[in-house]
């Protein structure tokens, strides 16, 4: 590979991640698209040793999902590199928020779910993805064209047939319905 320590190594037709894998090895950051569901499983299960997604979720949040089995479930899609903590929170006031407004719907902040500074980014984001699939929206906030993780999850999205919203205007489009029904009401 001509790339150094740290350097990111895009695969956009991974199959079962062989170069993503030697890249981790090597100590690169991998990023990978594969659209055959059978290549994708044999990837995660060859990059990530076979973890199942359950593994990197917080307590907090995996009796959530559980809960939520009935609910629609919206993944929020936040920048994380740059400042992690501040980040985090931001994620998590925006989930708490939706929640408090929506409470019939699952929103989901991956930023909170996933282990802590112990967890390497790119398992982390691999299980993101296998998230994201268990959801019928994507919320995309402030910044997310700016994030590598963000955009890749996006084309995730697109792939996987996915609604996708913007935060700012989903939360326009739900007051203006807001106020439509009561104006009829």
């Amino acid at each position: 590979m001509w790339t150094n320590p740290e350097d990111i190594v895009f695969t956009p037709f991974m199959g079962i991640g062989s170069e993503a894998y030697q890249a981790i090895k090597m100590g690169r950051r991998a990023i990978g698209i594969e659209l055959k569901d059978s290549y994708y499983a044999q990837s995660v299960k060859k990059i990530c040793g076979g973890r199942k997604i359950s593994s990197f979720l917080s307590n907090r949040y995996l009796h959530e999902m559980e809960r939520s089995s009935r609910m629609k479930r919206y993944y929020i899609s936040h920048p994380f590199t740059g400042c992690e903590g501040k980040n985090r929170e931001d994620a998590e006031r925006i989930r708490a928020a939706l929640k408090k407004k929506y409470p019939d719907i699952c929103f989901i902040n991956p930023l909170g779910m996933f282990g802590g500074r112990e967890t390497d980014y790119y398992i982390a984001l691999a299980d993101a993805m296998e998230l994201l699939s268990c959801c019928e929206v994507m919320i995309l906030c402030s910044g997310w064209d700016h994030s590598i993780g963000c955009r890749a999850e996006k084309a995730f999205a697109i792939q996987q047939g996915i609604e996708i919203h913007y935060l700012n205007e989903y939360i326009e489009e739900k007051a203006m319905k807001a106020a439509d029904e009561r104006k009829d009401g």
